[in-house]
């Protein structure tokens, strides 16, 4: 059997697992260098604008075969409260769920350097809010 019939026999959930933990003993991240042209980009954004009131998370993704892909690189930024600095992380490898339940702006979106391309994929409120003055 070769190693791909092997991992195809493994469930979904369990290859998903195990690439995780593979992606995560990868130390390859991208580097600062493109995160500082990714942040000179993002600034430019209306969404963004000043990027250092963001909290802002880098890293590489998963590519259709569960494999970290360096082609893209993901990024999840958080508009920090009033009064506190954002910082920024370069992750090796991490899903952006947020656990926070407070209300917040967020942007979400990828970068392929390889074409400088940024592509924001969401950009507002993590959840809805009413409307003013209700």
């Amino acid at each position: 059997m070769n190693d791909q019939s092997a991992t195809q026999n493994i469930d979904p959930v369990t290859r998903h697992q195990m690439a995780i933990q593979i992606a995560a003993a990868d130390e390859r991240k991208p580097s600062v260098t493109i995160i500082e042209m990714l942040e000179a980009t993002l600034s430019q954004d209306a969404c963004v604008s000043d990027i250092s009131l963001w909290d802002r998370r880098y890293a590489f993704g998963l590519n259709d075969s569960d494999a970290l892909s360096t082609d893209k690189i993901n990024f999840s930024l958080k508009r920090v409260h009033a009064g506190a600095p954002g910082d920024q992380k370069i992750l090796t490898y991490r899903l952006f769920p947020e656990l926070d339940d407070s209300e917040f702006d967020r942007v979400d979106g990828y970068y392929v350097p390889s074409i400088q391309r940024v592509k924001v994929t969401y950009c507002g409120p993590n959840r809805s809010r009413s409307p003013q003055g209700a």
